[in-house]
């Protein structure tokens, strides 16, 4: 772990599989010792898994320093990718989802001292689906309940609701999500000091569509799912290494939400379009400021905890990275932060608030660099403040930045 000027980032950390080093020669134990990375047991991650691990291995930490790893229940297929929520009252408890490479999706609960036995939730994702995020998790902010919306290899997507301790059974028939083909990529946001939760569902057919769908946690049911990606804007393809392609987050004192995503529309400028959920209500899609003629790979939201501001961040494929902070009511000025991003095939890039708000930070990997760099957002300065950091061992081109109840942020990098 490293630390410079306040800040903290720490890179994940490899395992191996006890059985497999009896079996493999030394030299094949090294190579997959140093290829296999593991994820950090962070307040709420998404991680993609190397497709050999077979069990999620955890750190947990203390407010000074990191545990000693430990491991998550075997899950029996190698793992692709990872899901880790926390539930919002400070208990501890945390829901992980792996998804395996064979598409089988199983899902245990930490009580804050234990795993709970596996769940699992569908085999039917698929080998070809399961390269892709075709579920998540999201907890209730007032009555502590969790959902996992997931995919089934169908067109209509499943949930479960985790309630006093255990799982209800999969309901699907109020989703009113109609993609033309099979979910590839599925994402929750709780809504601020209710049960509220909004759910978006991305299909990848050779015209992309977007659809949102709200959860009413205080009656458990869906609202009618609408889809903004019609007419003029169309979302931008889900691919296995452009994953990223939308985001969503509520206003933290008003409620309302925004949602930004990639537009299909290659040869139209601006690349990105954005829709405000105000009221119940979604508006009419209007444009984001300009970024460039370049392809949208990676977008991130993040509310201030504050106010109402988001900020929005922006990975294009001619590696730019563009950063803008939406007031509540407008879009203010994008800043390109780099022209030189490490890659835009993985998201090398991370931006949060700090607990306070009225600071906002974002991280990217240059290219060919090992140090990461860092600018700060304040009223006025418009990302124009250099944070600084410690070099790291190689170049960044994955990063995930956590915000703590105190001004320390945790930053996993690889």
């Amino acid at each position: 772990m490293s630390q410079k000027a306040g800040w903290t980032y720490r890179r994940k950390e490899a395992t191996f599989n006890p059985l497999n080093y009896l079996l493999r020669t030394l030299f094949v134990f090294v190579f997959v010792f140093l290829l296999i990375a593991v994820p950090i047991f962070a307040a709420e991650s998404t991680g993609v898994g190397a497709g050999m691990v077979k069990q999620t291995s955890v750190r947990t930490w203390g407010g000074s320093s990191w545990g000693d790893a430990s491991a998550a229940n075997d899950v029996e297929g190698a793992i692709l990718s990872t899901v880790l929520k926390a539930k919002p009252d400070g208990s501890g408890e945390k829901i992980l989802a792996t998804l395996d490479r064979e598409g089988i999706l199983k899902i245990q609960v930490w009580n804050g001292s234990a795993w709970s036995a596996i769940t699992q939730l569908t085999a039917q994702i698929g080998t070809i689906n399961c390269q892709f995020q075709p579920f998540d998790i999201a907890y209730e902010t007032t009555s502590g309940n969790a959902i996992v919306v997931y995919s089934d290899n169908s067109t209509i997507p499943k949930y479960r609701v985790f309630s006093g301790g255990s799982w209800g059974g999969e309901l699907s028939t109020t989703i009113t999500v109609t993609t033309a083909q099979v979910p590839m990529f599925i994402n929750l946001v709780r809504k601020p000091g209710s049960n509220e939760i909004m759910c978006l569902v991305a299909d990848n057919t050779t015209n992309p569509e977007l659809w949102a769908a709200v959860w009413n946690g205080d009656t458990d049911t869906w609202n009618a799912a609408s889809n903004p990606t019609t007419g003029a804007a169309s979302l931008e393809p889900v691919t296995t290494y452009r994953k990223g392609t939308f985001d969503f987050a509520y206003e933290s004192t008003s409620g309302d939400g925004l949602l930004v995503f990639g537009d299909g529309n290659d040869s139209a400028d601006p690349m990105c379009k954005y829709w405000t959920y105000i009221g119940g209500t979604w508006t009419a899609v209007g444009d984001v400021p300009n970024i460039g003629s370049t392809v949208p790979y990676f977008i991130r939201l993040e509310a201030d905890p504050a106010s109402d501001r988001i900020a929005f961040a922006v990975l294009d494929s001619g590696y730019d990275l563009n950063c803008n902070v939406w007031t509540g009511a407008a879009w203010g000025t994008n800043v390109e932060v780099t022209a030189a991003a490490e890659t835009y095939y993985m998201k090398c890039f991370d931006l949060v608030w700090e607990s306070s708000g009225n600071r906002c930070i974002v991280v990217w990997g240059p290219s060919n660099l090992d140090t990461p760099y860092g600018r700060v957002w304040t009223t006025g300065s418009n990302w124009a403040t250099t944070a600084n950091f410690a070099a790291g061992p190689t170049d960044a081109q994955f990063i995930q930045l956590h915000r703590n109840t105190t001004p320390l942020i945790r930053a996993v990098i690889i």
